[in-house]
């Protein structure tokens, strides 16, 4: 069982468990404290009167927004994992303040037409096959004027350095197999574009990695290389980074980008 498959609502209560841990880890990294945080403003700009957070996970952004927000903003987090939505309401403070729902990403978002002024998603799409349905569906949920705001890694622009080519390539290649959606970051702005927003932007964020404790805890690289590789090879790779480890060689570079843009209308 690979997190991605625990991210499309499948698996154990220990998979649950173990992604909850994986969240909140990832979620502590400085690098991504700080672009969630540009997500944040960017989702916030122009003071909306109503948010949503699709794939809100443990629903530590929701509240966040919901925090950063005026009082009068009405959060919303969705997610299709019931375990995930039972832990963020457990962690959302007491007063309600926060809505949280079950949607399923593959799906329809249960939301009429134009009913929020902004709509945020991250690292949600890389997991799913047909993300471009989920697109279509923010796009329809967001009001005149509203705003859309994406963060995706882009796990073919995956780096290692001092490790050659080849080992690199294919060290990308197992990776990117265990995403539905591996090299959707890069692409944001243009799918944003072809949907017919306005005022498309894209911005470009790294996160160093560099011990296998750290990329274990942030990204399960384990699991990352065993889905598409058979033991031996994923051994191999392992091997093959412990030895940079030991040399202080080891780092690891994740790509992503932040994107925005307008549904035309006012203002």
């Amino acid at each position: 069982m690979t997190l991605n498959a625990v991210f499309h609502g499948r698996g154990s209560s220990a998979d649950s468990a173990r992604a909850t841990e994986y969240l909140d880890a990832l979620s502590a990294h400085p690098a991504v404290r700080a672009y969630k945080a540009r997500t944040f403003d960017l989702t916030l700009s122009g003071a909306p009167r109503s948010v949503l957070d699709v794939g809100c996970g443990l629903g530590d952004d929701a509240v966040a927004l919901d925090e950063r927000s005026s009082t009068s903003t009405r959060v919303v987090g969705t997610d299709i994992s019931p375990v995930f939505l039972a832990e963020a309401r457990r962690r959302a403070p007491a007063d309600g303040a926060v809505e949280f729902v079950e949607a399923n990403t593959d799906g329809s978002l249960p939301f009429p037409d134009g009913s929020f002024d902004a709509v945020r998603a991250d690292r949600v799409l890389q997991h799913l096959d047909k993300p471009g349905v989920l697109l279509d569906e923010m796009r329809r949920v967001i009001s005149s004027g509203g705003r859309i705001v994406l963060s995706e890694p882009d796990w073919g622009e995956l780096s290692i350095a001092d490790l050659d080519d080849e080992a690199a390539a294919l060290t990308r290649e197992l990776v990117s197999a265990a995403f539905s959606s591996p090299t959707v970051g890069s692409g944001l702005a243009a799918e944003l574009e072809a949907r017919g927003f306005g005022e498309v932007a894209a911005e470009r964020t790294t996160l160093a990695i560099t011990s296998l404790q750290e990329a274990q805890l942030l990204l399960s690289f384990d699991e990352l290389l065993a889905a598409g590789a058979d033991s031996d090879t994923a051994a191999r790779m392992l091997s093959e980074l412990s030895r940079l480890e030991q040399a202080e060689k080891l780092e690891i570079e994740i790509v992503g980008y932040i994107a925005s843009g307008l549904v035309p209308g006012r203002g």
